[in-house]
C-alpha cells in the first residue's frame, strides 16, 4: 500500500489496523457436534444442515478512533520533516529517499 509517497513503515501498518476496526461476533452454532453425526459410509441418510447464519459485524468506534489519531499523528510528522521525500526518519527528523532512486 502506497499513500500519498509515505513509504513510513507505520504509516501503512496503521493503515492495516484501521481495516481490522470491526469486531466479528459468530452466531451461536446450530449444527450437531461430530459425534452426533452419522458416519460417512454407514447407509445412514445425514442429517440436513441448519440454515447458514452470517456473523454480526460490531464496529469499535473507540478502536477506530484511536487508530485513525495515531495515523493523523503519524501523517503530520511525515508531513513537516519528510515530505516529498519517501520515509520519515522519527528520531532524527529527516528523510530518506530509499524508494525508486533520489528525486530529481
Amino acid at each position: 500500500m502506497y499513500i500519498f509517497g509515505v513509504g513510513s513503515t507505520a504509516a501503512v501498518a496503521l493503515m492495516g489496523l484501521a481495516s481490522h476496526a470491526v469486531t466479528i461476533s459468530a452466531a451461536p452454532a446450530d449444527s450437531p457436534s461430530d459425534s452426533d453425526s452419522p458416519s460417512k459410509g454407514s447407509g445412514d441418510s445425514e442429517r440436513p444442515r441448519p440454515p447458514y447464519r452470517s456473523p454480526q459485524y460490531v464496529v469499535n468506534t473507540r478502536r477506530a478512533n484511536s487508530v485513525k489519531q495515531a495515523f493523523e499523528v503519524s501523517w503530520d510528522g511525515y508531513y513537516k520533516y519528510a515530505f516529498p521525500h519517501d520515509s520519515l526518519k522519527p528520531i532524527a527528523n529527516s528523510y530518506q529517499d530509499d524508494r525508486e532512486g533520489p528525486h530529481k
